[in-house]
């Protein structure tokens, strides 16, 4: 590839211009070409690296500190589901407790979705305080456990999160 640059006219018209120059001049041509070649390679390939690089430490530094936040929260929960009542489960429909009980606490259901015997519920854009306290009046005053939970924490909005519940009576004597 060289030897064709070198033997385009505008090549030979380099060529023949850099002979004619004297020894000193050259080698700082050479010094000039290599500290060019350098700048190169730093801001084509290693500069772009670092940064890629950093990129991804970021986003393992944003997932793991999810990750920590959603094992805490998690840890919350089912010490909040694991809280059982002396009480006898009324025998009031599960549905109904659900829905009657999130308006109390000022909780917007976006979708319930009742199975045999557990109830699927999602909250979306949701206090996740607000969240905690409601899980623990039903698991404490009503017997319901949740059995899954999928949270999703929202960056946009702290103290805010998407919620997705699986709750069931605790009819174990």
């Amino acid at each position: 590839m060289i030897k064709k640059i070198l033997q385009s006219p505008h090549g030979q018209k380099i060529s023949q211009r850099y002979s004619t120059l004297s020894s000193s001049d050259q080698w700082a041509v050479k010094l000039l070409l290599l500290f060019l070649i350098i700048v190169l390679v730093i801001s084509v390939i290693w500069l772009p690296s670092q940064r890629v690089h950093q990129k991804a430490h970021d986003y393992w530094e944003e997932q793991k500190n999810l990750l920590s936040w959603m094992q805490e929260k998690s840890l919350a929960i089912s010490n909040t589901a694991q809280v059982k009542p002396d009480k006898a489960p009324d025998k009031q429909n599960l549905l109904t407790l659900v829905t009657n009980s999130a308006k109390q606490y000022q909780l917007s259901i976006n979708r319930l979705q009742p199975e045999e015997d557990h109830l699927r519920v999602w909250l979306e854009q949701t206090d996740f305080n607000k969240t905690l306290r409601w899980l623990e009046f039903l698991a404490q005053e009503h017997m319901v456990d949740v059995e899954e939970a999928s949270i999703e924490k929202l960056q946009e909005k702290p103290g805010m999160a998407n919620i997705r519940l699986v709750l069931g009576r605790n009819v174990k004597e």
